[in-house]
C-alpha cells in the first residue's frame, strides 16, 4: 500500500477514536515533548514541578501514566499509546477536572498520526542523536518527523509556544518561522545553577527544560528550583536498589550508544573507585540493529566487567543479538582485559552481577529502566529489572 494511503488511514482512525471520545484535549492545555533522550526525565521533572504548586496535570510517558498524582507504571511496552487507550486517558484526565496534560511524543507516532487531536499548544525539543533510523530510513526522514510537531505548533499562532535546548547542534531546525512564542535554554554558560540529587550532565539539562517549561506556564523559577533539589529518584532512571547490600546496584533506561556513555560516565564519576559491572543487551524486532556493536564497544570502554544478555528480541534470534553486541565488546577488551561474559536469560545474568560484586562495587544494569515488558517472539512476558535485582539481592 502507498505510504500517503497509510498516512490516511492513521489520520481517519485517530479523528474517529478523538471524536467518539469528544475530543478530550480541547478542555485542556497540553505541553508535549520530543527528542531523541530526556524526553521521559523531563516530562517526570515537569509534572512533579507542576503538581507542587497545585496545578491539576495528567502525565502519557514512557514511565507512567498519571492523573493528577495518582498513576500508573506504562506497561504497554509503548511511549506514545494506541489511540483508543490516548483518547480513553485524556477523556478520564479532563473528567478529573485537569486543566494541564505533559505527553512524550515519538517519532514512530508522529508517523503514525498518534499526535493528532492532541491540539498541542506548547512543544519542547531536548536533543536529536540517531535513532530508529531503519524505521524512518534515514536520520534526515527521522529528524523530519519529529519537525512536524513543532510546525502544527507554530501555526497556532501567538497561541502556540516552541520551547527548544539551544545547546544542540540541531536546535535552529526546531525553531520554526511565524508567530509563534519561541523560548530556548541553554545549560552553556547558564547563569542558574541547578542543585541536583540526581547524577550527570545530562540530568542537568533534564532540569532544565523541565524548569523551562514550567515556567513558560507561569511557574516561578524558585518553586521550580524548590522542586527539583528535593527530587531523589526517577523510576527506572538511574534508579538505585538498596535491600542493605555492601556494594551498589542501578537500574537505567540507556539504549542507545550516547546515552548509554552519558550513564557510564555519571556512574563512573559518582563512583571513581568502583568497580563496574554491567548488564546489558540490545533490542531486535529491526531496531537499529548498527547501534549494537557500538554498546558492546562502550560497555568495555567504561565497565571491568560486562555481562551481555537478553533485552527484548521480538521475533529475532535474541544470541544473534548477544554476539552482535559481543563483537563490538571484545574490539576493545583485547586491549583493556576487559572481561565479556554472554548469558542468554536475563534473569541469569542479573543473577550474575550481583553475585560477581564485592564490597564498594557497583552494578549497572541498563537497558529497560521501569518498563513492566520483555518482548519475544513467543508475545510478551511481565518484567520489571528493579524487581529481579531485588529478587537477587533478598535471596
Amino acid at each position: 500500500m502507498p505510504r500517503q494511503l497509510f498516512l490516511v488511514y492513521y489520520w481517519v482512525v485517530e479523528l474517529l477514536w478523538a471524536a467518539l471520545y469528544g475530543f478530550p484535549a480541547r478542555g485542556m492545555k497540553v505541553l508535549v515533548i520530543t527528542g531523541t533522550k530526556g524526553k521521559s526525565s523531563t516530562a517526570y521533572l515537569a509534572t512533579r514541578i507542576f503538581e507542587d504548586v497545585g496545578i491539576p496535570i495528567a502525565l502519557l510517558s514512557t514511565i507512567e501514566f498519571r492523573i493528577k498524582g495518582k498513576g500508573k507504571l506504562n506497561d504497554l511496552k509503548m511511549t506514545q499509546p494506541g489511540r483508543k487507550t490516548l483518547q480513553s486517558f485524556l477523556r478520564r484526565a479532563r473528567s478529573a477536572g485537569v486543566t494541564h496534560v505533559i505527553a512524550e511524543v515519538t517519532s514512530e507516532g508522529i508517523m503514525q498520526s498518534r499526535h493528532r487531536f492532541l491540539f498541542a499548544s506548547t512543544a519542547l525539543f531536548t536533543n536529536l542523536s540517531p535513532e530508529h533510523i531503519e524505521a524512518h530510513g534515514g536520520f534526515e526522514r527521522y529528524k523530519a518527523a519529529k519537525q512536524r510537531l513543532f510546525q502544527e505548533v507554530a501555526r497556532r499562532g501567538s497561541r502556540g509556544t516552541i520551547i527548544v535546548n539551544a545547546d544542540d547542534p540541531h536546535a535552529e531546525s526546531f525553531k520554526m518561522r511565524g508567530e509563534r512564542r519561541l523560548i530556548t535554554y541553554r545549560l552553556k554558560d547558564s547563569s542558574t545553577k541547578l542543585k541536583l540529587h540526581l547524577p550527570g550532565e545530562y540530568n542537568q539539562y533534564n532540569a532544565l527544560a523541565a524548569m523551562t517549561l514550567a515556567e513558560s506556564e507561569g511557574i516561578s523559577r524558585s518553586q521550580c528550583l524548590q522542586t527539583l533539589a528535593s527530587m531523589t529518584n526517577i523510576p527506572g532512571r538511574g534508579e538505585y536498589i538498596n535491600e542493605g547490600q555492601n556494594f551498589s546496584v542501578i537500574v537505567d533506561y540507556a539504549h542507545t550508544p550516547d546515552s548509554l556513555k552519558q550513564f557510564y560516565g555519571a556512574v563512573a564519576a559518582r563512583h571513581p573507585k568502583a568497580r563496574m559491572i554491567c548488564v546489558l543487551g540490545s533490542a531486535g524486532g529491526g531496531r537499529d540493529a548498527w547501534r549494537r556493536p557500538e554498546l558492546g564497544k562502550i560497555a568495555a570502554e567504561y565497565c571491568d566487567v560486562s555481562i551481555i544478555t537478553n533485552e527484548d528480541p521480538y521475533a529475532e534470534d535474541p544470541q544473534k543479538i548477544i554476539d552482535e553486541v559481543k563483537n563490538g565488546a571484545v574490539q576493545v577488551a583485547a586491549s583493556n582485559k576487559h572481561n565479556v561474559l554472554t548469558i542468554l536469560d536475563r534473569r541469569e545474568a542479573i543473577a550474575r552481577a550481583i553475585h560477581e560484586a564485592y564490597k564498594g562495587d557497583v552494578v549497572v544494569i541498563t537497558g529497560k529502566g521501569s518498563e513492566q515488558k520483555l518482548m519475544t517472539a513467543d508475545g510478551p512476558i511481565d518484567w520489571d529489572d528493579r524487581v529481579e535485582a531485588r529478587r537477587m539481592l533478598r535471596a
